[in-house]
């Protein structure tokens, strides 16, 4: 999914280890309530949050790199 989502190699690797981390860390206060979704849901969002502060940034590096020294 990170890859999909444009992170090269090295990026999704840190997405899927920070991800695990989140996880390990929210699982003893995660309660499953069908009414509110999945555990993959869960998953899913959770990793999906990982990938667009990856994405962001990658973007404040590129716009620093951009601009002229002042």
């Amino acid at each position: 999914m990170a890859l999909r989502s444009g992170l090269n190699e090295t990026e999704a690797q840190e997405v899927v280890q920070e991800t695990v981390i989140s996880v390990s860390k929210h699982m003893p206060e995660f309660h499953y309530d069908r009414a509110k979704g999945s555990f993959k849901g869960w998953l899913l969002q959770m990793t999906k949050w990982r990938i667009t502060d990856h994405l962001r940034k990658r973007r404040r590096e590129d716009e620093l790199h951009v601009r002229p020294p002042r």
